[in-house]
């Protein structure tokens, strides 16, 4: 089975003095002739991207910025949607795009972990089970009761992975936000990671300018150059594909 498939995939966003920051507005920007759309130039962030991403896979995705890589995980992550065509995700997905992203910065940590296993439909009561794995995992335990925005951005990230990792998602995706983490940390999640995927049939997407990390953990790359699907082949063909833009 697939994890993802992807087909005639493009996105366009407007320019101009508005911006988009909801789901409704964003609706809105790709309908012609309403007032987000007229007059408006329009930068493709993505163009006719066509991908098929087999399960149990570790694949990087790399590119120069500007790319179109945030733009592509969003959309399956289901933050944005296309301006054409069309995505299939085949499993419980979830996705560390940026630091704090999911958490309500208010609330303590560990109001947070209850709060973000809600958003994953998971109980009150499984989220107690899996609540000793995430204060260890991430670290966290002295800051348990803190909010989250006293935390450092080390502290978050951890915290945000740990959660992300404790709803067992079939899909994961994660966006170059695991080298704020210290280098204990990062070994800590790649060592993870790398059972994630082995062990349990899992598929996991990871954008990083790190092409030694990219090497050495991921078995394919994605390669983007200007919102385009250059190649998905072999790591270590892909990253001399990418030296050579």
């Amino acid at each position: 089975m697939n994890a993802i498939e992807i087909e005639n995939l493009s996105k366009n966003y407007y320019l101009g003095e508005i911006t988009y920051k909801d789901l409704y507005n964003d609706i809105l920007s790709v309908i012609p002739f309403t007032k987000h759309s007229n007059n408006k130039k329009s930068i493709n962030a993505l163009n006719n991207i066509n991908l098929i991403i087999p399960s149990g896979k570790t694949v990087g995705l790399i590119g120069k910025n500007g790319s179109g890589k945030s733009t592509l995980l969003k959309l399956i992550s289901r933050i944005t949607i296309p301006s054409h065509g069309s995505i299939k995700v085949n499993g419980k997905l979830t996705s560390l795009l940026e630091v704090g992203a999911g958490f309500h910065q208010d609330l303590t940590c560990f109001e947070n972990i209850f709060l973000n296993g809600a958003i994953h439909g998971l109980t009150n009561k499984e989220m107690k089970r899996k609540l000793d794995f995430i204060v260890e995992f991430s670290e966290v335990g002295d800051f348990l009761y803190t909010p989250v925005r006293r935390l450092s951005s080390g502290n978050y990230i951890k915290l945000g992975f740990a959660v992300a990792i404790s709803v067992d998602p079939d899909i994961l995706l994660v966006d170059e936000i695991l080298s704020v983490g210290d280098i204990f940390f990062r070994e800590k999640a790649k060592k993870y990671l790398e059972d994630f995927s082995k062990k349990h049939n899992k598929t996991t997407i990871f954008v990083s300018h790190n092409l030694d990390f990219l090497s050495e953990f991921c078995q394919e790359t994605i390669l983007l150059n200007s919102g385009k699907l250059i190649d998905f082949n072999k790591t270590e063909f892909i990253i001399q594909k990418y030296k050579s833009l």
